[in-house]
């Protein structure tokens, strides 16, 4: 994945994905609602965020590392993807 490859109301998947929430399990998926002109910084929401708190900010770098693919077709609308727990 590039910087081009981001695009802003796109979903993206960790490459190590997480279970984050308490009642409801989610994967730590990163909605982007922010890519800087110059394309080194993006803002995201998504589990991880908290009700009332800013959208975090940071480089594109940093989320290049963290993404491993769009998972934005797999999302139910207005909702996150719950977790699927496997065992091996």
């Amino acid at each position: 994945m590039e910087a081009s490859d981001v695009k802003v109301g796109r979903v993206y998947r960790a490459k190590k994905p997480k279970a984050v929430g308490i009642l409801m399990r989610y994967y730590d998926d990163r909605l982007i609602t922010w890519v800087s002109t110059m394309k080194d910084q993006i803002q995201y929401d998504g589990p991880t965020v908290r009700m009332g708190s800013k959208y975090p900010t940071i480089s594109m770098k940093s989320f290049l590392r963290w993404a491993n693919a769009d998972v934005t077709e797999h999302i139910p609308k207005n909702d996150w993807q719950e977790y699927e727990f496997h065992c091996s």
